[in-house]
This record gives structure tokens, C-alpha cells and sequence, in this order.
């Protein structure tokens, strides 16, 4: 009844229960999120490995760039970076591919260094696209 308190005990018989999950629910849950884990494990040492063959000596330019374009292609259908692997990973893992490999300065812009260019700017374009900076970054 509005207006009126309520005896000591009355409104106290709340159920802690209501509201979760069957046990069924729940062992779907857990089995899908363990099968997550494990997907999202194989899809990082992929992509390390696709980097390691990156970044090898014995790898040409041409197929370096090609390689980042399988990158670019594994970003946008899984709609981010595997898990442990960050922006900034794959920005200074390139960019010491590039100076090692001498395409640094006016080199860029000429020869295979400017396939290998635009293949890591397409790249980079990729992750920024499926990935929501706006939190990070002030928005004024």
C-alpha cells in the first residue's frame, strides 16, 4: 500500500536465484568460450608466423607485399587483429623490415619499395577501418 512502511520481513524474501542460468546454459557458455580461446591461439601464431616469413632475409620484396596483403585479407574477415597483437606491433615490425631492407626516405616512392608501401598502408588503412579508435583518441 503506497505511503504505508512495510513490517520487518516482509519485503526480504528476495530469491538470489532468479535471474541465472541453467546448468546447461552455462557448460555452452564455457565450451564456447574455451573454443574461442583456442580459435583466436591459432589465429595468432598464423599471423606471427605470416610476420616471421615477413620479416625473413630470404623473402623478396614482391612477396613481402604480398604477404601483407594475406594480412590485410585475415584483419578484415576476423574484423580486428588477433588477440595479443596490437597496432603498434605490426607498425614497428614493418617499419624495421623497411629500413632493413633499405626503403626508408627517397626509396620509398620508387622500385618494389613502393609496391612494399602501399601494401603496408593498405594494411594499416584495414585495421584502422575495423577497428574503433574513437575512445582512444580525443574526439575536440
Amino acid at each position: 500500500i503506497p505511503g504505508q512502511v512495510n513490517a520487518v520481513g516482509d519485503d526480504e524474501s528476495a530469491d538470489v536465484r532468479i535471474g541465472r542460468d541453467s546448468e546447461e546454459d552455462y557448460k555452452k557458455r564455457r565450451i564456447a568460450s574455451i573454443e574461442f580461446e583456442k580459435n583466436m591461439e591459432a589465429k595468432r601464431v598464423l599471423f606471427r608466423g605470416m610476420f616471421t616469413k615477413f620479416a625473413g632475409n630470404e623473402t623478396s620484396l614482391p612477396d613481402k607485399a604480398q604477404i601483407l596483403g594475406s594480412m590485410k585479407e585475415i584483419v578484415l574477415a576476423d574484423r580486428g587483429l588477433p588477440i595479443g597483437i596490437t597496432r603498434d606491433d605490426v607498425v614497428k615490425g614493418v617499419r624495421a623490415v623497411k629500413f632493413n631492407n633499405k626503403c626508408t626516405k627517397r626509396a620509398v616512392k620508387e622500385g618494389e619499395c613502393k609496391i612494399l608501401e602501399k601494401s603496408y598502408v593498405k594494411l594499416l588503412a584495414s585495421i584502422d577501418q575495423v577497428t574503433d579508435r574513437s575512445l582512444i583518441t580525443a574526439t575536440r
